[in-house]
């Protein structure tokens, strides 16, 4: 991995991460991000002087959705290592041989809550947020099944633990949707999350949510062990784990999750692997924390559930570089609460190496419980006859197709797809950002003749439209004006846009930094000094540009890209509260484009709090801390040139 591709795998990261807790959507399987995840590790520790502020590694969470307000957890919420083979769950344990004891506990799919308690009562709930700061789901919560609004213990205590559907429930929920009418749920996690961020909380409480605990954060009370907090609180009425252990030997560990693995299915809700805790809490203490996780405990995750199915039938996809992938279509199966239909295969050489054949009885996985994937064929079933052939020419517009390496591309650069897929990866928002021009409408456009490249979308006005159905003057108009405030985009987006091979925003920085305005104007012997832009790079670059020049200029005259100067630092560190004209996050900018920082937290590095109408608990903590504090308008009127 170079410079370039860590950043892009730490965007990715942080991407998927922000999907999966926010938004309650999985968009990589838990198998294929540990992966990513792993590669930025190494190459991190081989690097340690390039790792980003906003390294993923950094994190716990991801920032908390706005539709909540905040809450602070009282000790921090960790994340866990994740474990998926014996090897590695050796290679842990030997690092901790001098332990006494390890606690073992299932690893409930879930959403983790933090639910704080005093005089017996409960005060608030929190999601885990990023570790620090949550969303405050205090009246959902007590729309939860085994989550009591009232407890013996009469000091503070944090009790935390997950929140799940039973299967039982789960499938209720979804015969009800049925009835109605209704989207299904796709899986209990995900109608999990969602049941516990719903505004209403009568809507929570038909999600018929359940609540399982495994850990005291705060408390008044002195635990030697995680088993004394367990003890403690079943004793409290908590419904207790089906299967928890202590155990003192790897092969106790092993053995136990042996037993997780067999007894999943009895369990009545979703599990996807099994805690290891180191059992007392002084052992605890004294390993502590990396950034992100404890030293001390870590979660063996289960194998991808395996369904057998029938191999029906292949169709290809045509991708905006020409790629042509073939897509398993399969007697539909149920995997962990989803219908898979279709498997993509990546590429023919994938067949050949699982030696597919319509027909074949298949074995199928959701790798992580997420992206499906054929694993293998049933070899002891009854075998198909029909051959996958390789495509002659390109299913889309029959165009000749070109091999490299086993990759097979359509070479006809008119193909459809590959138009409608350029088009729409530069209208991204990570591009040049053309919001509510999605690829649907681009393949009506392309199809009907009114765009043929980037440059036409430009060109468009409310006459391009007639004929087309589904284009209402509204939508027109929205789609033209999106198109209109996409002008002046910064450069290194609008390269990005282009779609050339390799070449990312993180490349498209590098070369405006370098070559400024005139980094289409550039030779190769240019680029070969620039150590961090390889080979593969510079010979896709210069290849796109010498071949694509007058439409490069004039998709500039078009789209009027920019470079923004750089915004010197101030010194001055802002924190921002209350209620202010025009919203927090237009002053924010205001402020950053002065090279003013503008911090989320109060602490000791901050010069200024500037607040607004009804100022929260910031403004009581600067007070605390002597540090200066000022009304909006005031503010802003001594800021020169705003």
């Amino acid at each position: 991995m170079n410079k370039e591709q860590y950043i892009e795998t730490n965007n990715l990261l942080l991407k998927y991460s922000k999907h999966y807790y926010l938004k309650n959507e999985s968009l990589i399987s838990d198998l294929e991000y540990d992966k990513l995840n792993r590669e930025l590790l190494e190459y991190e520790s081989n690097n340690p002087n390039e790792i980003l502020k906003n390294s993923i590694s950094k994190r716990v969470g991801v920032e908390v959705g706005k539709i909540f307000r905040k809450g602070f957890h009282s000790s921090k919420m960790w994340s866990m290592l994740d474990i998926f083979d014996k090897d590695e769950m050796k290679e842990w344990f030997d690092k901790r041989r001098e332990v006494k004891s390890f606690l073992l506990e299932p690893k409930y799919d879930g959403v983790s809550l933090n639910v704080k308690y005093d005089k017996g009562m409960m005060i608030e709930a929190i999601t885990r947020g990023d570790g620090s700061v949550g969303e405050i789901v205090t009246e959902n919560a007590l729309m939860v099944k085994d989550l009591p609004a009232e407890i013996e213990h009469k000091g503070f205590i944090e009790i935390r633990g997950e929140v799940v559907i039973k299967d039982s429930d789960f499938i209720i929920l979804n015969e009800e949707l049925s009835k109605n009418g209704d989207k299904l749920l796709s899986n209990p996690r995900n109608a999990a999350s969602g049941g516990l961020r719903q505004l209403d909380p009568k809507k929570t409480k038909e999600r018929r949510l359940s609540f399982r605990v495994w850990d005291i954060g705060k408390s008044d009370i002195v635990f030697n062990t995680q088993w004394e907090k367990l003890e403690y609180l079943y004793s409290m009425g908590f419904e207790k784990h089906k299967l928890v252990g202590v155990e003192t030997s790897l092969d106790g560990i092993l053995s136990m999750f042996n037993k997780f693995e067999l007894e999943r299915c009895d369990f009545g809700v979703g599990l996807d692997g099994m805690v290891v805790k180191v059992n007392e809490v002084s052992s605890q203490i004294e390993m502590g924390y990396t950034n992100k996780i404890p030293k001390w405990m870590c979660a063996y995750k289960f194998k991808a559930v395996e369904r057998v199915t029938i191999l029906k039938g292949i169709e290809l996809s045509v991708g905006r570089f020409g790629t042509i992938t073939p897509v398993a279509l399969i007697e539909p199966v149920n995997i962990d609460g989803v219908t898979v239909s279709r498997v993509t295969l990546h590429n023919f050489m994938e067949i050949d190496r699982l030696g597919l054949k319509i027909g074949d009885s298949i074995i199928v996985i959701r790798s992580g419980d997420v992206i499906p994937k054929i694993l293998r064929v049933h070899m002891s079933a009854v075998r198909g006859e029909v051959k996958i052939e390789r495509p002659e020419s390109c299913p889309v517009c029959g165009g000749g197709i070109v091999n490299e390496n086993g990759i097979l591309r359509c070479g006809n650069e008119n193909c459809i797809s590959k138009v409608i897929g350029t088009i729409y990866h530069f209208t991204k928002r990570e591009c040049v950002d053309i919001r509510g021009c999605g690829k649907s409408i681009i393949e009506v456009l392309v199809s009907n003749g009114v765009i043929k490249n980037v440059a036409d979308l430009y060109k468009l006005d409310e006459n391009s439209f007639n004929g087309l159905t589904g284009f209402k003057s509204r939508k027109i108009h929205n789609i033209l004006t999106s198109i209109n405030n996409s002008k002046g985009v910064e450069l290194y987006k609008f390269i990005k846009g282009l779609g050339i091979n390799n070449v990312g925003g993180s490349v498209g920085k590098k070369l405006v930094e370098k070559f400024g305005k005139g980094v289409f104007d550039i030779k190769e012997e240019d680029l070969l000094g620039m150590s961090d832009i390889g080979e593969k790079t510079i010979y896709y670059y210069m290849d796109y540009i010498n071949n694509n020049m007058d439409y490069i200029q004039e998709l500039c005259r078009l789209v009027e890209p920019i470079i923004k100067e750089e915004v010197k630092e101030s010194g001055e560190v802002v924190v921002l509260t209350g209620a202010m004209s025009g919203g927090r996050d237009k002053v924010k900018s205001l402020l950053e484009s002065k090279g003013i920082r503008v911090s989320k937290s109060v602490n000791k590095n901050v010069t200024t709090l500037v607040y607004g109408d009804k100022p929260g608990s910031k403004f009581d903590k600067a007070k605390k801390m002597n540090i200066p504090t000022i009304y909006i308008d005031e503010y802003m009127k001594n800021m020169k040139g705003i």
